[in-house]
């Protein structure tokens, strides 16, 4: 026992000495040691970043939205931009895929060939036929579509919240960027049905062709001038090395954005993203180089007489800011005050009070690069345009005198409310609202705080507004008149709003 003591005893002393001495050790070299941990600390954290970038996703931001959804920002090495609405109430899912690319996109000579995939994406792919994507989807109660504007191309899927069709439409959406088949017979098959399109939507729709000449007419140097489904000679004119080149320049995941809203399982729908799009390359794309639209100095006017015009029509336009300038909140409020509603001031007058109109409308769209500021007339059986030329600019001349009341603000800021929250009600309202925005501003949480924008919206305004860009020498104007000799050819048009493929 006492040797067994002994022992214990001066092993402790050995152990405080030993601890004595690595203390003082440890504080002459403190500097040292603190550089070490500096240094593993540092290589740990990059260890991690690494390994979460070999995963091939890294979340890029997470915010909550609309109550109870959680929206997550990811992106994939070769440039994928996926946007994850988490929405675990819905009982369906939105699965929208956005293309930077538009009719602003195309040069002269090959106008129309963004819409033109908007067709060939629902052709043949690698792995499958022609036909059968569309047989797939719908034998899985999708409701599908695309959509072709000036900024952007989308196509979407919505469905039950299902894993399986989740990772379905994951599947098929990347088999359409980087698989499809393009030859001859593909093209030329839906060359034909392009054409038979524009026939039907443009050249022999009154409206269509009004509308394609009047961005023909209000653009001189920027390509909104150009027709979205595109003009017929070029139509006819684009070749297989012309659809080649575009698929592979602009459909590519550097240049898309994936947007998913619903009820989905985070984990493995992003476990999905990357093994079915994680392998797609991305692509060489050459810098926008667009050429901005000079401002107008002189107003320019347009008739067509056709002898399928029934009722005299016109269709007037003003140069505005793009979207996300200061002034376009109070345009908007302003379209709703003069032109939208039974309350509206020329709806009112024209329509309901002196009946010499069967349509008036009035605003605005919200594009990348300055928009135009529209107002759509219809007269009724017999009555003469001039009286809506009478009409509208007195109301515009009245309106940049005196302002308007702010019970007309109020209201047009309440309508706005409601058409903005509308909208958003559903999943695939959010999914637009989410891609649209983050092309045509570069971020998606635009719509989420959009109505903090029209909230600071003052009651001058709207009269400001009004004289600074509702002005003659800004005004563009195509007429259209019943019967006489045509003044413009048909077939020379474009269309309206976003349409729907078939």
């Amino acid at each position: 026992m006492e040797l067994t003591s002994l022992s214990f005893l001066q092993g402790s002393l050995v152990y405080v000495r030993l601890k004595k001495s690595f203390m003082e050790h440890f504080k002459k070299n403190w500097t040292f040691y603190s550089f070490l941990l500096t240094i593993f600390i540092f290589a740990s954290i990059v260890f991690v970043l690494s390994q979460k970038e070999k995963s091939g996703v890294t979340m890029l931001e997470s915010i909550k939205a609309w109550g109870n959804v959680t929206i997550e920002r990811y992106k994939l090495p070769n440039g994928l931009q996926v946007i994850l609405a988490l929405k675990p109430d819905s009982p369906t899912f939105a699965y929208y895929t956005w293309f930077n690319v538009g009719s602003r996109h195309e040069k002269k000579g090959k106008t129309g060939i963004a819409h033109f995939f908007e067709h060939l994406l629902f052709k043949e792919s690698k792995n499958l036929k022609e036909g059968e994507f569309d047989r797939i989807m719908e034998s899985n109660g999708a409701n599908t579509n695309a959509s072709t504007w000036v900024d952007w191309t989308n196509y979407y899927e919505v469905l039950p919240s299902d894993e399986e069709k989740v990772e379905l439409v994951v599947r098929l959406e990347a088999e359409r960027m980087s698989n499809m088949i393009l030859n001859e017979k593909q093209i030329n098959s839906e060359r034909e049905v392009i054409k038979n399109e524009r026939r039907f939507r443009v050249d022999n729709d009154v409206e269509g062709t009004m509308n394609e000449q009047l961005d023909h007419l209000a653009y001189t140097t920027h390509p909104y001038s150009q027709p979205v489904i595109g003009w017929m000679e070029d139509i006819t004119g684009l070749t297989l090395e012309d659809c080649i080149s575009f698929y592979k320049t602009y459909y590519a995941p550097n240049n898309a954005t994936i947007v998913i809203v619903g009820n989905v399982n985070k984990k493995k729908t992003m476990e999905w993203i990357q093994k079915y799009y994680g392998g797609i390359p991305s692509s060489q794309i050459a810098p926008e180089n667009i050429p901005m639209e000079p401002p107008q100095t002189k107003e320019r006017k347009m008739m067509i007489r056709r002898d399928d015009i029934d009722v005299e029509k016109v269709i007037y336009a003003f140069h505005v800011p793009q979207y996300k300038h200061d002034d376009t909140p109070a345009l908007e409020l302003l379209g709703e005050i003069l032109f939208n509603g039974e309350g509206s001031r020329l709806y009112k007058q024209m329509i309901i009070d002196e009946e010499i109109a069967s349509h008036v409308s009035g605003g605005m769209m919200d594009l990348k690069d300055p928009s135009l500021f529209q107002i759509s007339v219809a007269m009724r059986k017999n009555q003469p345009i001039q009286k809506a030329h009478n009409r509208v600019f007195a109301a515009l001349e009245k309106l940049q005198k005196e302002g308007v009341t702010q019970k007309e603000f109020d209201r047009a800021k309440n309508r706005f409310e409601m058409s903005y929250y509308h909208s958003l009600e559903s999943v695939s309202g959010k999914a637009r609202a989410l891609g649209h925005y983050q092309i045509i501003v570069g971020d998606y949480k635009e719509p989420i705080h959009m109505m903090k924008r029209y909230l600071k919206v003052k009651l001058p305004d709207i009269q400001r507004v009004a004289q600074k860009y509702l002005v003659a020498t800004n005004r563009s104007s195509i007429v259209a008149l019943p019967a006489g000799k045509s003044a413009v050819k048909k077939g020379q048009g474009h269309l309206m709003k976003k349409k729907k493929r078939r």
